[in-house]
């Protein structure tokens, strides 16, 4: 509902052109945001973006409006009724955005989201989600082994890991004939 709520008004306030593009570009990323939130229900980036860009908004709306505000309405034969009624939807949109703010931010919460910590470091997730993750076992006793993490079983994983073995210590090969030792 905020979302069409929000087009609604950022619609009517474009009709007349007293607002600059910016103006139409912020409350679009705000529409955006409220588009990516629906799509994506558990996930608590969308309305943590959302509230974001309209807090930026709610700084730049104001900002716009009363700097463009002025010249168009004070004119000597006095301001067309679409700029009324254009000035109005965006003033009324302005005034609803912090309406919007206090009914988007409890989705957030219920997201499991935050403002002070929405983008947290996940695990690294397969693209295709099917492979699980397998914890290598020492043969026989089906224990973990020690002090390796869990690997994928990945079709383009490489077979060979430098650290899923014992370090040893290289040696140099013996050539026949060779008794001497080496000079330091």
């Amino acid at each position: 509902v905020i979302v069409l709520v929000d087009f609604l008004l950022v619609i009517w306030a474009a009709e007349y052109p007293w607002l600059p593009v910016s103006y139409l570009f912020g409350n679009f990323m705000v529409i955006t945001m409220g588009i990516w939130s629906i799509i994506d229900e558990k996930n608590p980036d969308g309305p943590h973006m959302m509230l974001l860009t309209l807090m930026v908004t709610i700084l730049q709306d104001i900002i716009m409006i009363a700097v463009r505000y002025g010249p168009i309405a004070y004119t000597l034969s006095g301001p067309p009724s679409e700029f009324r009624f254009s000035a109005g939807m965006a003033i009324l949109n302005l005034i609803l955005k912090p309406l919007y703010c206090a009914l988007i931010y409890p989705h957030l919460i219920a997201r499991g989201g935050s403002l002070s910590s929405s983008f947290r470091r996940k695990n690294y997730e397969s693209i295709d989600g099917s492979q699980p993750q397998v914890t290598p076992a020492v043969p026989g006793t089906g224990a973990p082994v020690a002090g390796l993490a869990a690997t994928s079983t990945s079709p383009y994983q490489d077979a060979y890991s430098p650290y899923s073995q014992p370090h040893a210590t290289p040696t140099l090969p013996q050539y026949p004939g060779e008794t001497k030792s080496p000079v330091a």
